[in-house]
């Protein structure tokens, strides 16, 4: 689109920018005798700035690779624990990007001081060792940072007396995106019957470690908000756009990590699954589609020329339409194969039928079909592709008759406090969920 255009064309100049008023700094300092005085040596401050600026224009153009090869190039040698590097989250980012995660896990570790640093820089990191430990496999460990990372509330920081509160504040999206990414990496982690070992002899302790994540008050508040049933038909519809769920990929993963725990779980909590899924779809298509809605014009062509404009636009807008519907059936694919799954958990007749539908739905038409946004990520890639095997599996299951084992779609979303995140359209993973045991 025009917009997105703009928007790389505006980053391009500030990389180039900072890129030369950077170099000749370097320049000046290599070669100035005296104090460093003349008229490219930046002062300490503005350069750091203008750094961050650079760094963060690289990364917003995918040249991750530049970033690590410009913040190794100018830390300093003897800085064993990276302390002097004012820009290890740029950095750290980059590596995970890379899928370098042991280089981004040493890196994390060392300048976060374990997470005892409360400040937002060391939040960033810490959502990203998170992250690369969860790619790693590592998701116990994982768990335990997300933990630590939620757990960072300016309560922390008014016991400990420190009265830079504004540094330490989560805001409401930086905390739903770590939430998200903690259940999804808690839906990788799950073994059936791992909860049903908490049960009411086990001590306060033991339940609250195991079940911390769902005890979260944003949780709690989506299962109050839009885990139940809505069985008033008089709705308006601003009233349905107020309900909407700006962050349905968060309501998504909560329902795809109870769907995968069903085994521990009661009817009830399938029945709020199935009703955060159903919110997840109709907010996911909504507000895609709705956001790249052609606006209409008022006025009309005054000659040939403006008519010929006039047919480019709506053609421009016509082809913007459809690539926010594919975008907005492909998001809804792995919610739909979820929803299907909740309506076979939940039995009866008419469920498995809808069920058996939605499957085929998915099959037929590849999830939602349409390429992959930017980053060259493989068109109809591993989410398509896992997405589609899913839903084979089920429905060959469904037709045998068998309930032994269930693939199940969970989102794998990466994002941090740089607010410059992989293009997770249809980025989903594939998790089993059985009866006796835990499959790859």
């Amino acid at each position: 689109s025009s917009s997105s255009s703009s928007s790389s064309a505006n980053n391009a100049k500030i990389e180039k920018t900072c890129a030369d008023i950077l170099s000749r700094h370097f320049e000046s300092s290599s070669n100035d005798d005296d104090d460093g005085d003349n008229d490219h040596t930046l002062p300490e401050t503005v350069r750091s700035i203008i750094t961050t600026v650079y760094l963060r224009s690289l990364i917003k153009g995918g040249k991750y690779g530049v970033v690590v090869d410009y913040c190794r190039k100018h830390t300093n040698d003897n800085d064993d624990d990276h302390n002097n590097n004012n820009n290890n989250e740029e950095l750290a980012y980059s590596l995970y990007r890379l899928r370098n995660y042991e280089a981004c896990r040493q890196l994390c570790a060392a300048t976060t001081n374990d997470g005892k640093n409360n400040s937002s820089s060391s939040r960033g990191l810490l959502h990203i060792w998170a992250q690369a430990l969860y790619r790693m496999g590592e998701t116990n460990e994982a768990d335990s940072k997300y933990r630590q990372l939620l757990s960072t509330t300016t309560t922390n920081n008014e016991a400990t007396g420190d009265t830079d509160m504004e540094d330490h504040v989560v805001d409401d999206d930086e905390r739903e995106d770590a939430l998200s990414n903690a259940l999804a990496n808690r839906t990788a982690n799950y073994t059936p019957g791992s909860l049903l070992s908490i049960n009411s002899n086990s001590s306060s302790t033991a339940k609250h470690n195991e079940c911390w994540l769902e005890e979260d008050d944003a949780l709690q508040h989506l299962f109050a908000s839009y885990g139940t049933a809505n069985n008033n038909s008089n709705v308006d519809e601003s009233k349905e756009e107020e309900d909407l769920l700006q962050n349905y990929d968060l309501a998504y993963n909560l329902a795809t990590y109870l769907l995968v725990s069903n085994d521990a779980r009661d009817r009830s909590h399938i029945h709020k699954a199935r009703r955060l899924l159903e919110h997840a779809e109709t907010s996911a298509l909504t507000i895609l589609e709705s956001s790249s809605s052609p606006s209409s014009s008022s006025s009309s062509p005054e000659n040939e020329n403006d008519q010929e404009e006039d047919v480019a636009a709506r053609v421009a807008k016509e082809v913007a339409r459809r690539k926010a519907q594919l975008l907005a059936e492909r998001e809804a694919g792995p919610i739909r194969a979820n929803l299907a799954l909740a309506k076979l958990l939940t039995g009866g007749e008419e469920n498995e039928m809808e069920a058996l539908r939605g499957y085929l739905a998915l099959i037929t038409k590849g999830g939602g079909g349409g390429a992959k946004g930017k980053g060259g990520g493989g068109g109809r890639g591993a989410g398509q592709a896992n997405l589609i095997a899913a839903a084979s599996n089920n429905l060959a299951l469904l037709r045998d008759g068998k309930e032994s084992v269930f693939d199940v779609m969970k989102r794998i979303p990466t994002t941090s406090s740089l607010s410059v995140s992989e293009d997770n359209t249809a980025a989903a993973g594939s998790a089993k969920a059985t009866n006796g045991g835990k499959g790859g």
